[in-house]
């Protein structure tokens, strides 16, 4: 059992580097010089703190990081805090509510699934250019807020672990199915809420081809068409430094990395407790 232990512990470990590195190497990067970066041979860790890469990020007209930052977070928490309640409400009709075809519509909700995502690009640009909404930040955060397969998925099986007996206490004190949703289910489910808002958030950051179909202005960029613009404008001529690059690609990772770490244990519990019960 110790060999066993130690094995699993020591292939946990080399995983953890595995996935760490590029983060570290992206880090490293960001503190060196250009004459650094390109030594021979390579170098792992910087010898002094090389700050003007964060310099040229910041001064530059090409990448507006806090402007950036600003629109990011302003998609991610609508359509965040919309998709928590838009997933949640089909989730207590799928999990507590019995009517004809509950469970054939369940599974339809969960094949969407296998649609890749790009397929939707189209028809939904149409019907957001009918609605006269292409320039605007609606694409980014309202197919979201509407509710997703998964979110609706991952509330159902949470909301499938509270006891029936609760929903009956309440109907015989007179409460609605409404007042149950809101008073009782969705307090006992802040774990599956902070879950699937942060992992919505994780989405709406790294999301790139959204904001590249739906937004024409550079100051509506979000920071990953911000960050890909800022790379792809000079990278090629020699314009940017690498570690300029590398320095740009860190400021836009931050934000996410201190939220998931934050609410780490909160999405670990809520992911924990989602069962599998049919």
């Amino acid at each position: 059992m110790k060999i066993k232990k130690t094995f699993s512990l020591l292939f946990g470990f080399f995983i953890a580097i595995i996935m760490i590195f590029p983060l570290y190497w992206m880090i490293s990067l960001s503190l060196m010089s250009n004459l650094e970066i390109y030594q021979l041979p390579v170098k792992f860790f910087p010898k002094s703190f090389y700050l003007e890469n964060y310099k040229y990020v910041f001064n530059t007209e090409t990448f507006l990081y806090f402007r950036f930052l600003l629109n990011t977070i302003l998609v991610a928490a609508l359509g965040g805090f919309g998709t928590a309640i838009g997933s949640s409400l089909p989730a207590y009709a799928f999990s507590k509510l019995e009517w004809k075809g509950r469970d054939l519509f369940l599974s339809i909700t969960i094949a969407t699934l296998m649609i890749p995502e790009i397929a939707y690009i189209v028809p939904r640009y149409l019907i957001f250019n009918k609605l006269n909404l292409i320039g605007t930040y609606a694409p980014m955060w309202l197919p979201s807020a509407l509710g997703t397969a998964f979110n609706i998925f991952l509330f159902t099986q949470f909301f499938k672990e509270i006891p029936k007996g609760l929903s009956e206490a309440a109907i015989i004190d007179g409460c609605n199915h409404f007042q149950i949703y809101s008073r009782i289910v969705l307090p006992l489910g802040k774990n599956s809420i902070i879950t699937v808002v942060t992992l919505h958030f994780v989405w709406a950051w790294k999301e790139l081809m959204t904001p590249m179909v739906y937004f024409t202005k550079n100051k509506m960029f979000t920071l990953s068409l911000g960050l890909k613009n800022f790379v792809s404008s000079g990278a090629g001529a020699g314009e940017i430094p690498l570690g300029a690059g590398m320095a740009a690609a860190f400021l836009t990772a931050l934000p996410v990395l201190i939220l998931f770490l934050v609410f780490q244990k909160n999405i670990s519990g809520g992911i924990a407790t989602t069962g599998t019960k049919g």
